[in-house]
């Protein structure tokens, strides 16, 4: 469906996700759009623009937008006051998006977050009763960025992360099961994932769980 090399807009690019996802495109061969919000601390590469705009902008997203043949989302809304980064963000992407006739996109978002085909059992529930109290904003956030997604003709995925660090391996496998209550990953790996995701269409239209393999 697409090229080996791409030109692809990452939204968050100087995040702590965004950061790896950035340099394993460029390392890839790709072309990246680095759509940030604040100072830019990414480094110069020939094959990279950085873009500054507010996602919740249509003309700034639109501009981004021109010409790329996919999306990495890597937004997420803990470290900000209205907590509805996701979907904002993504009220404005998938329209633009769909006007521009970009079809592929992948983003992120906590493992909690549950779509209509899970069937999570006791455990599954009160891990996400307890997440509901902590942080119910960037819950339903996650939940409404995915249901505007599924809503959508786009070729999309969501990856569904639990807590995420800086240590271990990276190698990962994606698939339906639920993470445990103490469970990590590393956030390289999670980039990795979201790459890769570029040339494997086996979770288009599918919000797969993340583990560490």
């Amino acid at each position: 469906m697409y090229t080996v090399h791409m030109k692809v807009l990452v939204l968050g690019a100087n995040g702590k996700v965004g950061t790896h996802v950035t340099h394993m495109l460029l390392e890839a061969g790709h072309s990246v759009i680095a759509f940030i919000h604040g100072a830019n601390t990414l480094p110069d590469h020939h094959q990279l623009k950085v873009v500054q705009g507010d996602v919740k902008q249509q003309a700034d997203v639109s501009g981004a937008l021109q010409g790329c043949d996919a999306v990495i989302s890597t937004l997420g809304s803990w470290g900000t006051s209205t907590k509805d980064i996701l979907s904002k963000g993504m009220e404005q992407l998938i329209p633009t998006m769909q006007e521009q006739g970009i079809t592929r996109v992948i983003s992120l978002t906590g493992s909690a977050a549950m779509v209509p085909s899970d069937d999570w059992g006791a455990a599954g529930k009160l891990a996400r009763f307890f997440l509901h109290l902590a942080a119910p904003k960037i819950l339903e956030d996650g939940e409404k960025h995915i249901a505007l997604l599924m809503g959508s003709n786009l070729a999309w995925t969501v990856i569904r992360s639990p807590v995420m660090n800086d240590h271990g391996a990276i190698a990962y496998e994606l698939n339906n099961k639920l993470p445990g209550a103490l469970e990590t990953i590393h956030r390289a790996a999670v980039a990795k994932a979201m790459v890769d995701q570029l040339a494997d269409q086996t979770h288009v239209r599918q919000a797969p769980h993340i583990h560490r393999a």
